[in-house]
């Protein structure tokens, strides 16, 4: 098999004479919404999360992000503010409302992920469903404290880096 037609996030891995195309996402890995309208800004979102092995699913407007969250269960989703088609606050209003709805077991963690944090002030994001404001660009260790803090039964800080 030629590593090349594989696309990410797949590894390949051998057992006995075969080899074998499977994904490099632990079972045990929290499942992210990353939702941002900018490609640098996802790729950097992927590249940071996957310190931890982490492979979001992706959103690159609110309305996306919206239609992911009914379809789909989610420990966390890291949200851009500002994006066309729907902005993030209006997004999570609307999963929020969705929410209310249909009644959930759990509520869905919701971050602000906005390189405009300090614009962005505590009433307006909690208004509107969000739980918490993380910076963009993030460090290292700000995203581990955000999933330590949002994904504790799901995150585990030991895990090897693989980059």
């Amino acid at each position: 098999m030629d590593s090349a037609t594989l696309a990410p996030p797949f590894l390949i891995a051998r057992h006995g004479g075969c080899f074998a195309q499977v994904r490099a996402v632990p079972p045990i890995s929290p499942r992210v919404l990353l939702v941002d309208d900018c490609p640098v800004q996802l790729l950097l979102g992927c590249v940071l999360l996957a310190r931890w092995q982490i492979i979001p699913e992706l959103a690159r407007d609110g309305l996306e992000a919206v239609l992911l969250a009914r379809e789909q269960e989610f420990d966390l989703l890291l949200m851009d503010v500002e994006m066309p088609v729907l902005g993030g606050l209006a997004a999570s209003h609307r999963i929020r409302r969705h929410e209310q709805q249909c009644k959930p077991a759990r509520r869905v963690p919701i971050v602000a992920y906005t390189a405009n944090e300090a614009a962005l002030d505590e009433r307006t994001w909690r208004d509107n469903g969000m739980d918490a404001v993380l910076g963009k660009p993030s460090t290292e260790s700000v995203m581990e404290r955000c999933l330590k803090r949002w994904c504790p039964d799901r995150f585990e800080v030991s895990r090897p880096s693989f980059l």
